[in-house]
């Protein structure tokens, strides 16, 4: 389950990815898109 929080200044994400319950690797879920920053959740493999 991906975790992301924003309190309206910061914005935060967990890093694990996983499948049927096997912990996968640990990733980026915030990119930096031009000036703004972009979390991304679900399938994106």
């Amino acid at each position: 389950m991906t975790t992301i929080a924003w309190d309206g200044k910061t914005l935060a994400a967990d890093r694990q990815t996983s499948c049927a319950g096997s912990v996968w690797a640990n990733v980026t879920k915030i990119a930096k898109v031009g000036k703004m920053h972009v979390a991304a959740t679900g399938s994106i493999a």
